[in-house]
C-alpha cells in the first residue's frame, strides 16, 4: 500500500445506511453511544503523518431524570413553575430545547420527588428533549443543563443523549492506516465506529511463469474494489491505469512496459532511474492483476490481376502481429493445381526493436508472372434480359419443375498469399 493524502470533509449520520463512504475510505458506525454529558472528542491519527483529522460529534439532546444536591425553596406553595432545558455549544452560546412543569410544595418548594414527577410527566407527553425524544443539534455540545427557578437546586442532569453526526474535517497527508481515538463526554455508552481505508498499491512484475518468451505485449488490467464516494455501494472494477512517480501522473500501463530480448516483461527505462509503479485507483483491498495474452496474427493478402493473367498488384489485409524476425512472402492459387506461376513479390521496410518486426505493408512486385485468372467463379455470359449478357457476379432465381442450366468458371479462384 501507497500512503496517499486523505481530503475527509464529509458527514456521517444515523439515516444513512452503514457503512458510508467518504473520500476513499468506508466508514461503519456500530454504535452511537448513550447518556452523553457533552460531545466526546473524536480525531484521526496516523502512524505514517504529522497530520490529525477532527471529527465534529453532533449530539442529539436529551434528558431521562435530575439528581438534585440540595432542595429548591422560594416559591409560591402549591403552585406549579415553568423548568427549561438547556444545552450550551462550543462558542458558549445557551441553545434552548424544552420547557416542562413543576408543582411546588405547601412551603413553596421542589423537593426531589416533585422534579422527577415534572420529567417523568414531559417523558410520558412524548415532550421533545424528554426520554427517548432526542432533539437533533448541528452542533457540538458542550453541556447540558436545567434552568430552575427559586434558589438552591444545584445538580446534575441524567443524560439520555447520543451522537447522532459525524462531521469530518480536515486533512491528513500520507496516511495509509488511520486510526480512531474518541474521548470524553462522560457516557453510559460510548459511541464507536470503524475505517476501511482505500490506498494506492505497489507492484512488481514476475516473469518466473513464462513458459514461451514473449513477442508481444500482454494486455495487463487489475480489478479493485472501490468505494464509491457519496455512497454505501462497493463496486469491482477494471482499470489499466497507474501512477509513474517520476511524473506523479496515471498512465496506461502499456505505455510503460515492452518485452526485452529474453521474452520477459519489463518496466522501460523510467527518467529518474526507479522502476515504482503503483495502481492509480484506490482500492480498499489488494488489486488482482489480469493478464491476457495477445494472439500473433500472420499477414495476409490478395493479388490484383489484370485481364492478361498478370498479376499487378498486392492488397495487404493483415500487417500481421507478433514476428521476431524479418519474413517473407509466397504466393500461390487458391486452389492448387490450377494455372498461373512466376509471380514475384519482396516484402520491404519495417522495424526491428532487438525484439520483435513490425512489417508496415511495403513491397515491391518483381515479376509480375503468367496465366492467372482474372475472375473465378462467375457466371459467363448470361442473358437476363432482351439481348443483355453479363460476366460479372449474378444470383438469378429457379421455380419447381424448371431445369436451368448455367456454364460456370472456376478458373483459379482469386489469387492469395501466405506470408511466413
Amino acid at each position: 500500500m501507497i500512503p496517499r493524502d486523505w481530503s475527509a470533509f464529509f458527514n456521517v449520520s444515523d439515516t444513512q445506511e452503514m457503512p458510508v463512504a467518504g473520500s476513499g475510505a468506508l466508514i461503519e458506525v456500530t454504535n452511537w453511544g448513550a447518556g452523553y454529558e457533552f460531545s466526546p472528542t473524536v480525531e484521526i491519527t496516523d502512524t505514517n503523518s504529522e497530520d490529525t483529522v477532527n471529527v465534529d460529534a453532533d449530539l442529539a439532546v436529551g434528558i431521562s431524570g435530575y439528581t438534585l444536591t440540595s432542595t429548591i425553596t422560594g416559591l409560591a406553595a402549591d403552585d406549579e413553575v415553568a423548568v427549561s432545558l438547556f444545552y450550551e455549544d462550543e462558542f458558549g452560546i445557551d441553545r434552548f430545547v424544552n420547557s416542562f412543569t413543576v408543582e411546588t410544595d405547601g412551603s413553596g418548594a421542589i423537593t426531589q420527588a416533585l422534579l422527577t414527577a415534572g420529567i417523568n410527566a414531559a417523558i410520558a407527553d412524548g415532550e421533545d428533549g424528554f426520554g427517548s425524544e432526542l432533539v437533533k443539534t448541528s452542533r457540538v455540545v458542550d453541556s447540558i443543563y436545567l434552568a430552575l427557578p427559586g434558589t438552591g437546586g444545584d445538580g446534575t442532569v441524567i443524560s439520555s443523549s447520543q451522537v447522532h453526526n459525524l462531521s469530518f474535517g480536515g486533512s491528513g497527508r500520507d496516511f495509509i492506516s488511520p486510526s480512531i481515538s474518541i474521548t470524553g463526554g462522560s457516557p453510559t455508552t460510548a459511541l464507536s465506529f470503524g475505517i476501511i481505508f482505500g490506498s494506492n498499491w505497489s507492484f512488481e512484475l514476475d516473469n518466473s511463469g513464462i513458459t514461451t518468451p514473449y513477442v508481444l505485449l500482454p494486455e495487463i488490467e487489475y480489478e479493485y474494489r472501490e468505494v464509491a464516494s457519496g455512497t454505501s455501494n462497493l463496486d469491482y472494477f477494471v482499470s489499466s491505469f497507474v501512477v509513474n512517480p517520476n511524473t506523479s501522473t496515471g498512465d496506461q500501463i502499456g505505455n510503460l512496459l515492452e518485452p526485452n530480448a529474453a521474452g520477459d516483461i519489463v518496466l522501460k527505462p523510467l527518467q529518474e532511474g526507479t522502476e515504482l509503479l503503483y495502481t492509480a485507483s484506490v482500492s480498499i483491498e489488494e488489486p488482482r492483476f489480469l493478464v491476457t495474452n495477445q494472439a500473433h496474427e500472420t499477414a495476409a493478402g490478395t493479388v490484383f490481376i489484370s485481364s492478361e493473367g498478370e498479376v499487378t498488384g498486392l492488397n495487404v489485409t493483415d500487417a500481421g502481429d507478433g514476428y521476431n524476425t524479418k519474413f517473407d512472402v509466397t504466393a500461390a492459387p487458391t486452389v492448387a493445381g490450377l494455372p498461373g506461376s512466376g509471380v514475384g513479390i519482396t516484402l520491404t521496410g519495417g522495424e526491428f526493436n532487438g525484439v520483435r518486426f513490425d512489417w508496415f505493408g511495403d513491397y515491391r512486385l518483381t515479376n509480375g508472372g503468367t496465366n492467372y485468372a482474372q475472375f473465378a467463379n462467375r457466371i459467363l455470359s448470361y442473358e437476363y434480359a432482351a439481348g443483355f449478357t453479363t460476366n460479372a457476379s449474378l444470383n438469378f432465381e429457379i421455380q419447381a419443375g424448371e431445369t436451368v442450366v448455367r456454364d460456370v468458371n472456376y478458373g483459379t479462384g482469386r489469387q492469395s498469399i501466405d506470408i511466413d
